[in-house]
């Protein structure tokens, strides 16, 4: 879960957590279809002019959307500019997916799950000054059926192996796990 709503369930009483531990970074990505130019998105100019110049933009619903829709267009100027032609897709697809169907030009979304759809291709992280970073926390209740167990499989989620999985799936490590 990302840490914000773990915090948000520990705070209001709703989860205890025995053992909890950052496991994972979340950044947000641009993608477009695969054979298509990629943009430059090096630089908060370069993005800005990618998205105004780009004929369809898609976000997903979730968090990276909002992100998106409520403080990246705005930050960059063209929340307006954008409005027709920005697309927010809904329900269980993805952005990938939704690039590499044609419905949109380019998508904004998180790297991790850009990755996972073919046909696309994954143009980079947002420029570090506009970058919105989850980080993904696991946690052990001591309401958990098998404790130890889940306190086996947190501590997994830090092993080596699993670090590798998730820098090859498009997260980034915690500082402290790097």
């Amino acid at each position: 879960m990302v840490n914000t709503g773990m915090d948000a369930l520990v705070r209001d009483g709703a989860f205890v957590a025995l053992d909890r531990r950052d496991v994972a970074v979340s950044k947000i990505g641009v993608a477009v279809k695969s054979g298509h130019p990629l943009p430059d998105i090096a630089t908060p100019a370069a993005l800005r002019k990618a998205l105004l110049d780009a004929k369809s933009i898609g976000y997903s619903e979730g968090a990276s959307g909002s992100y998106v829709a409520n403080v990246l267009l705005k930050k960059l100027g063209i929340a307006e500019q954008v409005a027709g032609k920005s697309h927010v897709i809904l329900g269980r697809k993805f952005v990938g997916e939704a690039i590499a169907d044609g419905e949109v030009e380019l998508g904004i979304q998180q790297l991790s799950e850009l990755r996972l759809e073919p046909g696309i291709t994954v143009v980079g992280p947002l420029p570090d000054e506009l970058q919105h970073v989850s980080v993904v926390s696991a946690a052990v209740s001591p309401k958990a059926r098998n404790v130890e167990a889940a306190q086996l499989f947190v501590a997994f989620l830090s092993s080596p192996v699993a670090a590798e999985a998730m820098k090859s799936s498009g997260l980034d490590l915690p500082a402290a796990s790097r």
